[in-house]
């Protein structure tokens, strides 16, 4: 069973944070982002990037520990915004770098 990396979490997190800056990316763009990566990882090395379990939720997999961890790195690593998007949808929240990420986190 793998563990958590808390390391490589928040760096994944500021990594995907810094590279889509085009005002798209919300709490629900960076759960899947965080799947497929985990997924892609898994399949072609068998372990995952940042170790977290997913939930099977009726709208997609949930990674167990992503709100968690996004939580903890708001104010410090990154800032979430509320934004609007339209009538009749929830309001975005979205999430901007405040640090860069680091490749050396990635390398194990």
């Amino acid at each position: 069973m793998s563990r958590i990396n808390e390391k490589k979490y928040r760096n994944v997190i500021l990594f995907f944070a810094n590279k889509i800056k085009n005002g798209t990316l919300g709490k629900l763009k960076m759960m899947k982002l965080l799947y497929f990566l985990d997924f892609d990882f898994f399949e072609k090395y068998g372990k995952s990037v940042t170790g977290d379990k997913y939930l099977r939720w009726e709208n997609g997999p949930v990674p167990q520990v992503g709100e968690k961890m996004i939580n903890q790195m708001s104010g410090n690593d990154i800032k979430i915004s509320r934004r609007k998007v339209g009538f009749g949808y929830n309001d975005q929240q979205h999430i901007e770098a405040k640090k860069n990420f680091n490749f050396i986190n990635f390398i194990n």
